[in-house]
């Protein structure tokens, strides 16, 4: 099964914490992506691939032209939006995932 790469960097990261980290087995419904163990606690995690929006490659454009980015209250609000409809859309799957 291959992994995308928020996937790819989310299992090495628990493996370079310690954390026991198995990737579950897709089927007919919704699951986490993964199943992981830290001192006796199971956590399923769900990991999203953000990717970048067109004015998010326009500031990381401007970052690397030598520009000054400035993360503004509006900006932030941006991406709090966009990071929650992540959280909103994994519901479902966590619902199914515990009744099942």
């Amino acid at each position: 099964m291959t992994m995308q790469p928020s996937e790819q960097l989310f299992k090495q990261i628990c493996d370079s914490h310690g954390i026991g980290c198995v990737r579950l087995k897709e089927g007919r419904t919704k699951t986490p992506d993964f199943l992981c163990e830290f001192n006796g606690l199971i956590v399923f995690a769900e990991v999203k691939e953000l990717s970048l929006s067109k004015y998010d490659r326009e500031l990381y454009n401007e970052f690397l032209d030598g520009g000054g980015v400035v993360f503004s209250t509006p900006l932030e609000a941006k991406l709090d939006k966009r990071y929650e409809q992540q959280v909103n859309n994994s519901e479902p799957i966590r619902r199914e995932y515990r009744q099942g």
